[in-house]
């Protein structure tokens, strides 16, 4: 229910505010950013981003501006600005690699091939799915794992092979 998710938010909010908890601000910024997000209401969502990483970049929470970042760059990925995406993810992807490699540095590889492939870069795109597939790997993450290979297949099928575009999808479906 998005209007209790939301006033719970405005709650957090309040309190993060009336206690002075920094890190509690950005999280109930980056919370309304997220319902506004899912509910299509972009430009609320990208107010309430820039909230949330203003807070972080303040507190210098690099894994937290890393996450909004993200975030903002799947507000413009959903209203097919692609180049806009691409520049917050680039950036996300900076600050994620200077914390270390780890799960969610493979969905933003994810993130950014999926871009290259809707733009048409397939070789750009296939170069990020291999990166993410490696890091889903050495993560462990085999759900991760099968929605890459999904990657993989739509690539494929974008390009009319589908031979290969069904082998993937039949790789993640044993998977998921």
């Amino acid at each position: 229910n998005y209007c209790r998710a939301e006033q719970f938010f405005n709650d957090l909010l309040s309190l993060a505010e009336s206690s002075d908890y920094l890190k509690g601000e950005g999280m109930g910024y980056n919370g309304l950013g997220m319902i506004f997000l899912n509910r299509g209401f972009y430009d609320k969502a990208i107010e309430q981003f820039q909230k949330s990483l203003e807070n972080h970049q303040k507190r210098g929470d690099d894994r937290s501006a890393a996450m909004v970042l993200t975030n903002i760059g799947l507000v413009f990925s959903n209203q097919g600005n692609y180049d806009q995406a691409l520049l917050y993810y680039e950036q996300s992807l900076t600050l994620k690699q200077q914390i270390g490699r780890n799960a969610e540095t493979g969905i933003l590889l994810g993130n950014i091939g999926n871009i290259y492939n809707a733009k048409g870069n397939y070789i750009k795109a296939l170069q990020y799915f291999q990166q993410a597939l490696t890091i889903r790997r050495e993560t462990g993450d085999k759900r991760g794992v099968g929605i890459v290979l999904q990657y993989f297949g739509n690539l494929y099928q974008h390009q009319q092979e589908y031979t290969l575009a069904i082998s993937y999808y039949q790789q993640a479906l044993e998977i998921l």
